[in-house]
């Protein structure tokens, strides 16, 4: 479980909102009952890359990295933002493992990973799944 998810679900396990007195017989062991569901965020499992493709500026990173290795000067010579600021976004992406980086001299050329592509489209496919059947579904109704 992931940590942020780890907290949100005991801190809605210690909160009583969710929680009323019963009679003992309508559940003797305890004769508490829920009202509500745990946050749903714990009940959907999200890739370890989520967060890293949730920035636009992230994706273009990947976009430029799909070309071929670049240097870190390169990425972030086609955005308005420090240099500072394209190595805290290559730092989240090497985080999630979807770019690697190695030490040449002075440089830190950045290129994909080995199967991050391949990765993140077979958990596209997953997604798209859901929809595709709810349709399949749908054209089979008279």
């Amino acid at each position: 479980m992931r940590s942020g998810c780890l907290r949100s679900w005991r801190r809605w396990q210690k909160s009583t909102h969710h929680r009323r007195r019963l009679p003992k017989r309508a559940m003797p062991e305890t004769g508490w009952q829920l009202r509500s569901a745990p946050p749903l965020a714990c009940a959907i499992p999200r890739p370890r890359f989520s967060r890293a493709l949730a920035d636009p500026t992230r994706r273009a990173i990947i976009a430029r990295l799909a070309k071929g290795e670049t240097s870190v000067r390169e990425i972030a010579r086609p955005f308005a933002m420090s240099q500072p600021a394209v190595s805290h976004h290559l730092w989240v992406l090497e985080e999630s493992g979807l770019i690697t980086r190695r030490i040449d001299g002075t440089r830190r050329p950045c290129r994909l990973a080995d199967g991050a592509l391949e990765e993140i489209e077979g958990w596209l496919s997953m997604l798209r799944r859901g929809p595709e059947a709810n349709f399949d579904r749908l054209d089979a109704v008279p």
